[in-house]
């Protein structure tokens, strides 16, 4: 296990950059419905030790070898009207009001969800994430009371996550979302700029098939 830390904490500066962001989706819109959208997916963590984790590196006269792979996949496209965008299984509508539209995002979240299969963190690499916060957990603490000890510090990460981003045309007017089942304690979570809405969904509770869907309403005027 002492290996593994090790070999964790050379993978924490990369993974830090995340803040937790093992998959997402940004949408960037704009005012005639049309733009461009990109998604993104941590999706794999993998970790390997000994003559196994020499691989095609050609090392020679070495011992203690450990490596660690982290494979993403992101694709970026155009559209040309918002109504008509699906990522997957994830669908997008706007009702016009006076003064305003109302973007509607519906975001089916179980591991079945198509999105998820291709974009989302296998339950695999959720694991070996927890593994590391776990590990960054303690080389924190022993940093703490060994001043002998790896002198880095690694700023503590978000949990694991998938992360929707939608940039609007107008001002953000207000946001929420409905939980199916209704009612549902969830720890997703909801954040905004000026022009921005973003959702965080934790990938434990997807995993753990406790939602079906998010409806996400997001209110921002015209301009």
């Amino acid at each position: 296990m002492r290996t593994l830390g090790r070999c964790l904490l050379l993978v924490l500066p990369i993974l830090a950059g995340c803040k937790g962001q093992l998959a997402g989706v940004t949408v960037n819109l704009a005012a005639d419905g049309s733009g461009e959208c990109s998604v993104f997916g941590v999706r794999d963590l993998g970790y390997v030790e000994g003559d196994s984790a020499k691989g095609s590196l050609g090392l020679q006269n070495v011992s203690e070898v450990r490596s660690m792979e982290l494979r993403l996949q992101q694709s970026c496209a155009k559209f040309s009207s918002i109504d008509d965008l699906k990522v997957a299984d994830i669908s997008f509508a706007v009702e016009k009001r006076t003064g305003e539209n109302v973007l509607i995002v519906r975001i089916p979240a179980t591991p079945a969800a198509k999105w998820f299969e291709t974009f989302g963190v296998p339950e695999q690499s959720l694991k070996l994430w927890n593994r590391i916060e776990d590990e960054s957990k303690k080389a924190e603490s022993r940093r703490k009371t060994d001043r002998q000890a790896n002198s880095l510090a690694f700023e503590q990460s978000k949990p694991p996550n998938v992360l929707f981003e939608l940039n609007l045309p107008g001002k953000l007017a207000g946001q929420a979302f409905e939980t199916v089942p209704l009612g549902l304690t969830t720890k997703v979570s909801t954040d905004h700029g000026d022009r921005q809405a973003s959702m965080s969904i934790p990938l434990t509770e997807i995993h753990a098939k406790r939602l079906t869907e998010i409806v996400w309403k997001i209110r921002y005027a015209t301009e």
